[in-house]
């Protein structure tokens, strides 16, 4: 057996919750019966240093017995067991949810960085999508030049969504 995910039906609600200056969504997305591992999408917004603004974040975590969990940032890291489709499911999990975060914390100021370097291709789009749901959700997005291979992302609110 392997990944089997979660069926949101007609219906997708995802609960945002803060734990200091940082806020998170983690949506329960499938399991591996074989791996006795749990799968949850998290998505997220913390504070950067210094700044005025908070770097959005989403992963994937593996979390199986006795508690333990694995965080999954790059797309190369998640498990092979986890079918092209359902990868694409867990993306728009992650997606929903993220529209779910900006709705609800409303930040001013936002900076997203990718994980790996020289993205292209599915990797790319997966970020591209990321990025319609920040314009979707009333932010300019304003992607700056590569540093160090990385993409990076500024997003602001736009005045007629403040």
């Amino acid at each position: 057996m392997a990944f089997i995910p979660v069926d949101f039906g007609q219906s997708f609600h995802a609960e945002v919750f803060r734990r200091g200056s940082s806020y998170y969504v983690l949506v329960r997305v499938g399991h591996d019966p074989d791996r006795e591992t749990n799968y949850y999408v998290e998505v997220g917004l913390r504070p950067v240093p210094g700044c005025n603004y908070l770097e959005y974040h989403f992963c994937l975590i593996g979390a199986y017995p006795p508690d333990q969990e694995e965080y999954y940032w790059s797309g190369l890291d998640v498990p092979g067991d986890i079918p092209a489709d359902c990868r694409k499911k867990v993306l728009d999990v992650v997606l929903l949810a993220t529209e779910n975060l900006l709705n609800d914390v409303r930040p001013e100021e936002v900076f997203r960085i990718t994980r790996d370097v020289d993205v292209a291709g599915v990797v790319l789009a997966k970020h591209d999508a990321v990025s319609i749901v920040f314009d979707r959700c009333g932010y300019e997005v304003a992607q700056a030049d590569v540093h160090h291979g990385k993409l990076v992302w500024m997003m602001r609110r736009k005045a007629s969504a403040a």
